[in-house]
């Protein structure tokens, strides 16, 4: 299976991954439980390949769910309208000791997007215990 066939990847899966030039079409907030915790959810153009060399590429719908967000900061600045594409999404383990040792990892992510015509730095950071990548004909995961 090549990444054209993929339509699910998981945090196992970050370090193959690579989001830059995909373009965000939807930013939200689910709570699936309604309780305390929340899942933000990113409807996105994915590259699933690049032609070498040229400046052919191919990419799909997808749904991007981090599960289990906390001390989520959005900072995005447009100044007309221009598409939201990801630079690239940084992610560090902070997970306390208690929480590896009940087997739950914990990680900040930082999204990172492309800046155009002089626009300031746009991120959003947060906490999450994960994220699912599903093709957006996929049923939800998790």
């Amino acid at each position: 299976m090549t990444a054209n066939d993929k339509t699910l990847w998981t945090q196992d899966d970050f370090e193959k991954m690579c989001w830059h030039d995909s373009t965000v079409n939807s930013i939200s907030i689910d709570n699936p439980d309604e309780g305390y915790e929340f899942n933000l959810v990113f409807g996105l153009d994915y590259i699933v390949s690049w032609e070498p060399g040229e400046h052919y590429f191919e990419s799909r719908p997808f749904v991007l769910t981090f599960r289990n967000v906390d001390h989520l900061h959005i900072h995005v600045s447009r100044t007309y309208k221009q598409h939201l594409e990801i630079s690239r999404i940084e992610r560090v383990e902070i997970s306390s000791e208690g929480e590896k040792d009940a087997g739950l990892s914990v990680f900040k992510y930082t999204i990172h997007f492309d800046a155009f015509c002089g626009q300031s730095a746009s991120t959003i950071e947060f906490t999450a215990t994960g994220f699912t990548q599903a093709s957006a004909g996929q049923p939800p995961v998790g």
